[in-house]
């Protein structure tokens, strides 16, 4: 991870995300490589291959809240609420005194329409902050 947090401060960006997809292979568990690595994805365009790699941390790992918000941000980009939405409300148990969460678990349900629920979750995220 360290080598590979070099190599893209360094500019080399395509080695590090190797390095880290190789790492990954190994310890899928590991955090900060998921992360990076999406990061990396996302920068490169890849964002179809960046929601994968959060899918999977998140179903072995669905306490990881910042996956699961990258994850429901990259799914709102590309059009599909209601999967963001999914993503937040199975990940919203390890989430409920993250008020960045809850703000934005609100913004979704309000894009779906769903006033009532963006309400609620709005007004934690205000009691919260």
């Amino acid at each position: 991870y360290r080598h590979a947090l070099a190599l893209a401060a360094g500019g080399a960006a395509g080695e590090a995300l190797d390095r880290l997809l190789s790492s990954l292979r190994d310890d899928g568990g590991h955090v900060p490589s998921r992360q990076l690595a999406a990061r990396l994805l996302v920068e490169q365009g890849r964002r179809e291959e960046a929601m994968a790699l959060l899918a999977e941390g998140l179903a072995a790992q669905p306490g990881q809240v910042q996956w699961a918000m990258s994850l429901a941000r990259l799914q709102v980009d590309h059009g599909d609420l209601g999967a963001a939405a999914r993503t937040l409300q199975a990940s919203r148990s390890f989430a409920s005194a993250n008020p960045e969460y809850l703000g934005f678990a609100g913004f979704v349900a309000h894009r779906l329409g769903e006033q009532e629920s963006a309400v609620e979750l709005y007004q934690s995220a205000a009691r919260i902050a």
